[in-house]
Parts: structure tokens; C-alpha cells; sequence
């Protein structure tokens, strides 16, 4: 792929060459590529990251599973009024996702929130975290609500952590980091603090998305270090290209993920790497009715008390460092600050009996 050429598709890559039976041989040509398409867009789509294609069936299917019960069962495990701990049930019109750029000019207003909650996303999540987070334990359902789903979830959060080690191993090498900054980078990174998504968009009228009515999920970009998401055949999700600002679809892809740069491995890199603005919108295929769809992103981030400064590898060249060090639970606190208001009783939403 050509910097200098605006690609009309996401390149793809194949991580084999970092897993346990890959060749050491392969990882420099790899490396480059990963590389050159993340400093060039922030997002990839990434084959070969550790999971089976049935695993990822299974997924999906406890997520239709989770999402087709009904409302009462799902608000037995629901997510707080605030945006901490971020565990849980979230219906739909809950949580409102927004970008930095909006909570800074929220934030340097009057920082109530009101303006970036005008049209609410239509959207219901259930998020997972590790059973060793003590800042944020997991609301669980009741085990006779949705047997063996709190065994999957667990296992499926482990297992893409997994995934997630094999993607910071090739996001190292791409950045050609000094084996301590490896190391260092790897230590900030223990699992502790990553986030299981499962989410289901409704299905919507399409013109009340095109209206802007309700929103499915607003441009904005993740604070964590990365993202890797799987989705099912819907569509959706599309990604900004940094230089002509124009939106990229993201096909689909049986057994791939699609990898996002989030806000703090953009400070890691010394914006090597760009933080990608995404969203979720109308899926390519238009109809009076758009489709209900699924996905399960994966949210990398650091510990808890981390603290995020540009690495020493690359401070070289005389550019200095273009971003100042940050704890990630104030980066965290200040950014989540108005996802959250009020119940889930409050809510009302287009579409969906409360």
C-alpha cells in the first residue's frame, strides 16, 4: 500500500509469523507492513491472531443469546448510573460515545455534558472485565438467568488477552522498539485492565439514522492503547482516513478482526501512529429496515495506574516529544465523564420499550 495513494479498501495482514509455530524469519517483512499501514491510517485488519473460526462462532452465538433475553432478565446485571465501574448491561440510548475533540469543547464550556447527549446512540452492550480488577469488578448475570455464560465470558476475555500479547509483540517490532521498551511496554500491559465488549445494534428505521435522529455510534476514536473487533456480516463500521478525511467501509472478513490505534499508543509512538476515528453507521446494503448487527470489540489498555509517556526509542530524531505523560485512570476519568447519566429506568430511546 502506497502512502501517497488513498485506499479504497483496509489492507489485510497476517500475524502467523508472531504465533508460537511462526517464523522468526518472516516478522521484519511483516513488521514493515503492519507499519506502514498504521502510521499511514491507524487501522488494519489482522488474520491469524490466535483464534479458531469456531470460537468465534461460538462468541456470536452466546452474544444472540445474551442480547434474546428479555429486558427484566438483562437489567439483572445492569451497569451503574455513572461511567465507573464500566461493567455490565447497557440498553440501548444508555451510554453516549463521543470524541476527545467534543469533550474538550465540552469540557472548556460547560462541562455538563448536555450538548454531546443530544442524539443518543441506539445501541445495548455488555461489558467484561478481569476478575482481578479490584477499581472495576464484573456485574454477572445470575447463573440461572443465562447458564454457562459467565464461564464463556471469562474464557473468552483470557483468550483474547492472549491474542492481544501476539498483537503487542508485532506492534513492537513495527515500531522497532529497544528490547527494554518491549519489555516495559509488555509490563504496562498485564490483562488486568482490558475490556470485553459484547454489543448489538438494533434493528432501526434507516431514515431515522440517516435523519440523525438516533445515532448507531458517533465518530470518536478509543482511549485505550488498541481495539481489535470482530463483526458479524452486517456492515457498518467504517474508519477515517487521517489524511483526506474521507470514511473507509470495513468488509467483513470470516475468522478476521479489524485493529484500531487508540489514544495511547498514539502517545507510546510519538504519533507514529494515529489514533483512528470510527463509527457505525448505515450498513452498505440500504433497506426500510436496517438489520440488527452484532460485534465484539476487545479494549487494550494499561493498568490502572499506569502511566502513558512517549517510549525512549522513539524520541529520537530531534522532534522532541509531541505529547506529555498521563496517568491512564485520569485520562480515563476525564474522557468517560459524560457517557453515563441517570439511570437505566431514565432512559428512553426510539424504538425500545423501557
Amino acid at each position: 500500500m502506497s502512502s501517497s495513494m488513498s485506499p479504497s479498501t483496509i489492507p489485510t495482514i497476517d500475524l502467523t509469523c508472531f504465533g508460537p509455530a511462526g517464523s522468526p524469519k518472516a516478522r521484519p517483512k511483516v513488521a514493515a507492513e503492519l507499519r506502514e499501514a498504521l502510521s499511514t491510517l491507524g487501522f488494519v485488519n489482522l488474520t491469524s491472531i490466535g483464534t479458531t473460526k469456531e470460537e468465534l462462532h461460538d462468541a456470536f452465538a452466546w452474544s444472540r443469546k445474551l442480547f434474546g433475553l428479555s429486558r427484566e432478565d438483562k437489567m439483572k446485571a445492569p451497569h451503574p448510573a455513572e461511567a465507573m465501574p464500566h461493567r455490565g448491561y447497557s440498553g440501548p440510548g444508555l451510554e453516549k460515545v463521543y470524541s476527545k475533540e467534543e469533550r474538550d469543547k465540552d469540557a472548556a464550556e460547560d462541562d455538563t455534558g448536555e450538548a454531546l447527549r443530544k442524539i443518543e446512540d441506539h445501541k445495548e452492550s455488555y461489558e467484561v472485565g478481569s476478575e482481578d480488577n479490584s477499581f472495576q469488578p464484573n456485574i454477572w448475570l445470575p447463573e440461572e438467568t443465562l447458564p454457562g455464560y459467565k464461564e464463556f465470558a471469562r474464557s473468552l476475555y483470557d483468550k483474547l488477552h492472549q491474542c492481544a500479547m501476539r498483537i503487542l509483540d508485532a506492534l513492537c517490532a513495527a515500531l522497532e522498539l529497544s528490547e527494554d521498551d518491549a519489555k516495559h511496554l509488555k509490563k504496562l500491559h498485564s490483562g488486568t485492565n482490558n475490556q470485553l465488549r459484547l454489543l448489538r445494534y438494533p434493528a432501526i428505521e434507516a431514515e431515522k439514522l440517516s435523519s440523525k435522529v438516533v445515532g448507531r455510534m458517533p465518530p470518536h476514536q478509543d482511549w485505550s492503547t488498541f481495539t481489535f473487533l470482530f463483526q458479524d456480516s452486517v456492515g457498518g463500521l467504517e474508519l477515517q482516513d487521517p489524511r483526506t478525511k474521507e470514511y473507509i467501509q470495513s468488509k467483513p472478513e470470516e475468522g478476521a478482526c479489524i485493529l484500531n490505534v487508540g489514544d495511547m499508543l498514539m502517545r507510546y509512538s510519538n504519533g507514529i501512529f494515529p489514533s483512528a476515528m470510527h463509527r457505525v453507521t448505515l450498513p452498505p446494503v440500504v433497506e426500510e429496515m436496517t438489520r440488527e448487527r452484532y460485534s465484539i470489540p476487545y479494549f487494550v489498555a494499561p493498568d490502572h495506574e499506569g502511566t502513558v509517556s512517549v517510549l525512549p526509542s522513539l524520541r529520537k530524531g530531534g522532534e522532541g516529544e509531541k505529547f506529555g505523560s498521563v496517568r491512564w485512570c485520569d485520562y480515563g476519568e476525564y474522557m468517560s465523564k459524560h457517557m453515563y447519566k441517570g439511570s437505566q429506568g431514565e432512559v428512553t430511546t426510539n424504538g425500545d420499550s423501557k
